[in-house]
């Protein structure tokens, strides 16, 4: 899922700014006297022009022995606005603490200073303790933009505390003007807010939308019908029955609701059946992916050729064909003609994802109707909502982390592991398996850390990694060694730190792109922390580390098999295009590979028959690798590489020695493909 994070940390600076600084509440005018509304207002003018010094110094010039207690609680509540506009949150913490004193008697502004005080704490990073003040505060006497606020916290909390009822109930407020799907379907957020629905239990989610009915919120309502088109795509039709039935009570007043459910029916009436031989591609093929999308598609196009002449020879009746629809780098539209490809054209299995923002779309349209996707990247969504009808062809989080945890990892590597992970779904994700991984393999994780996309300079997230950012834990220490380093005077090497860096850990992964990598892991030697095993992701096999990496000692990433350039497929593709394949072709000729180990399976005219047939299947063999059913999902074997010197090398993890990668790709090659890698 893509995360909204860095549009709630967005909003969150101006949070407290726009909660209680406004007119005195509707209903709420006996609680104050005149003289106080027309000083008050004043100060106010003062803060909103940017005169805060001043506002501050009549604020506190007022005697507090003379105000009502709700004067005195408005008073500290904007003495704390003002304070967090400073960036003064220890502060305007203090203020709006003393404002709740005397604040009981007006609930609308109670409820404003808890949702300043949460704000406070979030910018603190004290995410306990602003749950736990958003809570108090009843949004429901928020309105407009502090409404709005209230939510994005709440969700940006909620997220971080794993409290995936409390988030999705937010969104859906975030949502609750939305009029109509066309709409919904338009927000960037929008497959956050699928993901999390369907990572609820049937009843749970039932629960959460009869909340919302009263009010007529389509967003609640549509989410209802998502779940009526997964019960007819699974042929639960009597239970979809009833829940179209309450729909229509419920909703009775949400017209475009009630229009969409009618054809509800009528949509899925075919989508049972299926061709065989039948396979749909959704690809970028215009706009700015559209180079990659047709790439991808040439190889797509080359194996299909290829596995025919290979049913032919073995005597399969069976000629397999493409049905290609181009997403125009759309999630939105991709979802769209992924539907179209099931219901109109009945295919059996869908290629695309080629990327991530679009794989989510295009994955949870194909689940609804219990369709095979073929993802060409990563599916960012939550573990629950993936089964046997999902194949990662890169290598899902859940593969990498496998063997992360896997016992020949383990025992090369060492049981003290940490993470350093990124702070958006992605990086959530890999934390998450990461963790559930760590407990069943008795793993002890020694050091969790995020680090902020959006910024160039991590030294605050390894130094905390390090052990060096807890200078109280370890105040002795340094004030020994301040002593030594005086004794010792001027020298002319610069010293980087006073306290030796802590390494608690046997291992580091950081699940990074590589632009971030470059950043990140010259800062452990910025540090004084050298040698480390720090593992990486796929993607590391890049062009721009490969070139540094002289620079940073060895370092260590997932990676699938890369096949070797000799094979028979590769010279029919070199045949037929006077070029080797590339990073792109190869992961749409992986695609065609496991399709027809599919297609071997059996043949079927019943979506059903397929989905029982993959559920009972157990291994899948592929050109870049193989895959194995694990707890109902396919997880990818992958392999761990070294890179170091300019060289990427297979680690033998049995023997402890590295196999040149060379010995199947020449170093241009491997550069090439590490190219490739970055580029997509």
């Amino acid at each position: 899922m893509k995360l909204v994070r860095n549009l709630i940390i967005l909003a969150s600076l101006f949070l407290v700014g726009c909660s209680g600084i406004k007119m005195i509440s509707p209903g709420m005018e006996d609680l104050y006297t005149d003289k106080f509304k027309n000083d008050i207002e004043l100060i106010k003018k003062d803060f909103a022009s940017g005169r805060k010094e001043v506002a501050l110094k009549k604020l506190s010039a007022m005697d507090e022995k003379t105000l009502l207690p709700s004067e005195r609680a408005m008073k500290r509540n904007l003495a704390g606005v003002i304070l967090f506009s400073q960036g003064e949150y220890e502060k305007s913490i203090f203020e709006f603490n003393l404002a709740l004193a005397s604040s009981n008697s007006d609930v609308r502004l109670t409820s404003k200073i808890y949702l300043n005080l949460a704000s406070s704490y979030f910018k603190l990073s004290d995410i306990e303790k602003a749950y736990s003040s958003i809570r108090k505060s009843e949004f429901s006497f928020l309105e407009g933009k502090e409404f709005q606020n209230y939510h994005l916290l709440r969700l940006a909390l909620a997220k971080e505390l794993a409290k995936s009822d409390v988030a999705l109930e937010s969104l859906i407020y975030l949502f609750k003007d939305k009029p109509d799907a066309m709409s919904l379907k338009a927000e960037s957020n929008f497959n956050d807010l699928v993901s999390m629905y369907f990572s609820m239990g049937e009843s749970e989610r039932l629960r959460l939308i009869q909340q919302f009915a009263n009010d007529q919120v389509f967003t609640a309502g549509y989410l209802a019908y998502l779940d009526a088109q997964n019960m007819i795509a699974m042929g639960r039709m009597s239970d979809s029955d009833d829940l179209i039935s309450w729909i229509n009570d419920a909703f009775e007043d949400n017209q475009n609701l009630l229009n969409l459910v009618a054809t509800l029916k009528t949509e899925f009436k075919d989508v049972s059946a299926i061709n065989t031989g039948v396979v749909g591609v959704i690809l970028p093929l215009s706009g700015k992916k559209g180079e990659f999308g047709k790439r991808a598609l040439k190889g797509i196009d080359f194996a299909i050729r290829r596995l025919n002449k290979q049913f032919k020879a073995n005597g399969v009746d069976l000629n397999v064909k493409l049905v290609v629809k181009d997403s125009e780098g759309s999630s939105v539209l991709g979802a769209e003609r992924v539907k179209n490809l099931i219901e109109k054209d009945k295919v059996s299995v869908v290629i695309g994802g080629l990327y991530t923002d679009e794989a989510v779309s295009q994955f949870l349209e194909s689940k609804k109707y219990r369709t095979l996707f073929i993802s060409l990247s990563q599916v960012h969504v939550e573990k629950v909502l993936k089964d046997h009808l999902l194949i990662e062809v890169p290598g899902s989080i859940e593969s990498q982390i496998s063997l992360l945890f896997s016992d020949k990892f383990l025992d090369f590597f060492g049981r003290k592991a940490g993470i350093v992970y990124p702070n958006d779904e992605k990086g959530r994700s890999y934390l998450d398996e990461f963790w559930k991984l760590a407990e069943m393999k008795n793993v002890k994780v020694n050091t969790v850390s995020s680090y902020d996309k959006t910024k160039n300079d991590h030294t605050d997230t390894i130094s905390k990694v390090l052990g060096l950012k807890f200078k109280r834990e370890r105040q002795e220490e340094l004030e020994l060694l301040r002593e030594v380093h005086k004794l010792e005077g001027k020298t002319s090497i610069r010293r980087i730190q006073t306290l030796k860096p802590e390494i608690n850990f046997d291992w580091i992964f950081i699940p990074s792109i590589p632009s971030e990598a470059q950043q990140i892991i010259p800062t452990f030697s910025y540090f004084d922390a050298f040698n480390l095993p720090i593992v990486g992701p796929p993607s590391w096999r890049s062009r721009s580390l490969l070139k540094q990496s002289r620079k940073y000692g060895k370092l260590y990433f997932l990676a699938s098999k890369i096949p070797s350039l000799s094979s028979s497929f590769a010279n029919d593709y070199k045949e037929s295009y006077g070029t080797n394949p590339k990073l792109v072709e190869m992961m749409g000729i992986d695609a065609v590979t496991l399709i027809g180990k599919v297609f071997s399976l059996g043949k079927y005219s019943e979506r059903s028959e397929l989905d029982k047939a993959l559920a009972t299947e157990q291994f899948l063999d592929g050109v870049s690798g193989s895959w194995i059913k694990d707890s109902g999902l396919w997880l990818k074997t992958m392999q761990i590489m070294t890179l170091y010197r300019g060289r990427i090398s297979k680690l033998d993890m049995t023997i402890k020695r590295e196999i040149e990668e060379k010995a199947e790709f020449s170093e241009d090659e491997v550069t090439e493909e590490a190219k490739e890698n970055e580029d997509l």
